[in-house]
């Protein structure tokens, strides 16, 4: 029998073996471990959750029930007249995050929220007077041709314009000063129905019978001599005919809303009816009351109009005994999703509104917020419109002016990335109802400008609205980067100095 002693030293050799291997294994195991996090490490973050070798396979099949019901129930007829009016023709689809639908009486494609494509789907399923909840009979056939748009999406939209009945890819030459307009190529493709005119894709255009194929700036110039004489400062046009063509140009990847403001008789709605008939068609007006309102979700009325049309215009918006409703004016001009009664939509209307007064930025600080700052400019109107001749005041009307001035504001459009603001419509825009305690303290001016005299108007503009002379930096290259120069080493706001050094 073995002494406990040699019991004991055989179990210190055994266990010392163990050790020995588990040791060894666990060596190779973070050897492994750490081979491994050297090559995730010296991949790209994409490549770090699936590696080139690891390369995995993707299958699939069409669900066949997903298109075709199973069972013909009673009721059917009424979605059988969608397809067979609308989904079958190809007259249905999804293009840049919206459903159209195609109003085959025009020869366009209009939002499926529109009260254009409503009617047609009403009458189509014969809801004219619905007994109960218009919202709730409604509901199961907008359901359905939203499904039905999902299984026509169309390509992403080029740089182009809609025009009558197409859609028109732009060719710029900056040195020529010309834009050259082609037929766009298709950009949906399951049409079996007047496919020249379907597969283009031309959403909401401008009412008009003149295609355009050639425009040389500044063109036939009739608006544009109208217009002038309505603006003290000629870059507050340069402005509003920036806003115009951005509203006109897709893809439309950030309206925007443009104040008006002048005392009455200014020549404010002299301009928005300039804008309205050069926008005809695709351009609806807000009810009075739409951009003051203290409701805090905005009315189906308003809604129609921004999902119906590229642009709105408001009349008269009384800032001086009403405040402006944040919500609804961040919703209008946002490229946010609006709901229309029963159906959610994407809007991408720009606004023009008239005002008498300002934003008291006081009272609503919220107004710099930056979701604002990015959307809203204002110009400063205060031409005696009032004693233009009458007989000089007729807006020019016919088919060439305004097709001449919707490609004038195309190319603006064009030229300029960002929006192009003078040097006191920028002031505006950022201290609105503390204007005039900024312009106690600065002026505008054309002479070049030290470090120290921009880096003092930073500061009174700061002052006046309680922010940092950083955040009033940041604020100003939100409404306009164009307005901003860099000088030995600070970012500076191009064209004001102080009043007094």
């Amino acid at each position: 029998m073995d002494s406990l002693w040699g019991i004991g030293f055989r179990a210190n050799v055994a266990k010392a073996y163990i050790t020995k291997w588990g040791e060894n294994l666990l060596g190779k195991v973070l050897m492994k471990v750490r081979d491994y996090v050297r090559e995730q490490q010296s991949c790209t973050p994409h490549e770090f959750v699936i590696m080139e070798q690891d390369q995995g396979l993707f299958e699939w099949r069409a669900d066949v029930e997903w298109k075709e019901p199973m069972v013909k129930t009673q009721g059917r007829e009424r979605f059988d007249a969608i397809d067979r009016w609308l989904y079958h023709p190809g007259l249905l689809c999804r293009i840049g995050g919206g459903e159209y639908v195609f109003i085959d009486t025009s020869n366009y494609w209009t939002n499926l929220a529109s009260s254009e494509a409503m009617s047609r789907i009403t009458t189509l399923v014969g809801i004219l007077n619905a007994t109960v909840n218009f919202d709730k009979a409604m509901k199961s056939f907008i359901r359905y041709i939203v499904k039905r748009c999902n299984v026509n999406v169309g390509k992403t939209i080029p740089t182009s314009v809609c025009f009558g009945t197409e859609r028109l890819e732009i060719d710029m030459d900056m040195e020529s000063k010309t834009l050259t307009f082609n037929r766009s190529r298709e950009l949906i493709r399951k049409v079996t129905a007047n496919s020249e005119l379907v597969k283009g894709v031309c959403i909401m255009p401008v009412d008009i019978d003149v295609i355009p194929t050639v425009y040389r700036f500044p063109g036939q110039n009739n608006m544009i001599r109208y217009l002038i004489r309505v603006f003290p400062d000629p870059r507050a046009l340069v402005t509003v005919m920036w806003h115009v063509g951005n509203s006109l140009v897709d893809p439309v990847s950030r309206p925007k809303s443009l104040m008006l403001c002048g005392p009455g008789g200014s020549g404010k709605s002299h301009l928005l009816q300039i804008i309205f008939t050069s926008l005809l068609g695709c351009c609806g007006i807000l009810p009075d009351g739409s951009l003051t309102t203290t409701a805090r979700s905005m009315p189906d009325e308003v809604a129609e109009v921004i999902v119906g049309n590229r642009m709105a215009v408001c009349y008269d918006v009384d800032l001086e005994r009403s405040q402006l409703n944040m919500s609804i004016f961040k919703n209008i001009s946002g490229s946010d999703y609006i709901r229309v009664n029963y159906n959610s939509c994407k809007s991408n209307c720009s606004l023009v509104l008239a005002t008498n007064g300002a934003v008291n930025v006081k009272k609503q600080p919220e107004y710099h917020s930056d979701a604002i700052m990015r959307r809203n400019v204002a110009i400063l109107m205060n031409v005696a419109a009032l004693s233009i001749p009458e007989s000089e005041s007729v807006i020019p009307e016919d088919s060439l002016s305004r097709i001449d001035f919707d490609c004038a504001c195309v190319y603006t459009r064009l030229t300029y990335d960002a929006i192009p603001l003078a040097p006191m419509d920028l002031l505006l825009t950022l201290c609105q109802s503390e204007i005039d305690a900024v312009l106690e303290h600065v002026i505008e001016t054309s002479e070049p400008i030290d470090v120290f005299d921009g880096v003092h108007v930073t500061n009174v503009i700061a002052n006046a609205l309680g922010l940092t002379p950083n955040n009033v930096i940041f604020k100003t290259r939100l409404i306009s980067p164009l307005s901003l120069f860099e000088l030995e080493g600070h970012t500076l706001i191009r064209g004001l100095a102080p009043r007094h050094k």
